[in-house]
């Protein structure tokens, strides 16, 4: 029997700091080397910021926002993926990382909420684009087209992910048991719930009152697969004002 030793990066980036949250990634993925992990999977936009702020500031606030957004977000391919690339063969880990995309079309600022896979040997190996955002995440986030839709082969056999809401949708999830994806990579932006607050009491109390950990496992037992899933971590203290 093969053991693959996988883990998930729960920590903080840098928040609109795309060069801090570099530096950060390559020292997280060399100590993934040093600890021996096959696996290193990073949560949704993690280069370099989820827009928890939708909603509670004003237009004109979010609209600075989207522009630091926008500032800190990276290209793919781009000199932050071949950063990235190159600590992912040094530590000889295979990456999974969630970032803020910025449009690779000439003239197009628009973003994407995106996967990025490279492979420990170095290669940028693809990425996956959200779908469709999620909610008022479209003020923030393009469409992806379906044309990204695949699992990838690494050395530890085919790789895929999704990203947050995705895992609710039916078709996605039986288009990625289709391409004959074995482990899946699940991203979020924190530990989130249908309801209100996280203490909100559900009609199931085994559902622990979060629509992460259902998802993720219906999405194992559903697709036969092996799952890991990263959540974003951010210490109050290090929310920008």
């Amino acid at each position: 029997m093969t053991t693959i030793r996988v883990g998930t990066a729960q920590v903080a980036p840098r928040f609109f700091d795309k060069a801090g949250t570099l530096k950060k990634t390559i020292d997280v993925i060399d100590e993934a080397g040093r600890l021996g992990l096959d696996l290193l999977v990073f949560p949704e936009t993690y280069f370099a910021a989820y827009p928890y702020w939708r909603g509670s500031v004003s237009v004109r606030r979010s609209t600075e926002l989207v522009v630091e957004m926008q500032r800190s977000a990276i290209r793919v391919p781009g000199d932050e993926t071949e950063a990235l690339a190159a600590a992912a063969r040094r530590a000889r880990v295979n990456c999974v990382i969630g970032c803020n995309e910025l449009d690779d079309r000439p003239g197009s600022l628009t973003l994407y909420n995106t996967l990025v896979f490279l492979g420990r040997d170095g290669r940028l190996l693809g990425r996956h684009r959200k779908l469709m955002p999620t909610h008022s995440e479209r003020v923030y986030w393009g469409m992806g087209d379906a044309s990204d839709i695949r699992a990838f082969d690494m050395d530890i056999g085919r790789v895929g992910g999704l990203i947050c809401y995705e895992h609710h949708m039916t078709l996605l999830r039986a288009a990625m048991a289709i391409k004959g994806e074995e482990i899946h990579c699940a991203v979020w932006p924190g530990w989130w719930a249908v309801e209100r607050h996280l203490g909100a009491k559900r009609p199931e109390p085994g559902s622990r009152a979060c629509d992460i950990e259902p998802a993720i496992r219906e999405y194992a037992i559903e697709n036969q697969v092996f799952v890991v899933s990263s959540s974003w971590y951010l210490p109050s203290g290090e929310i920008p004002p």
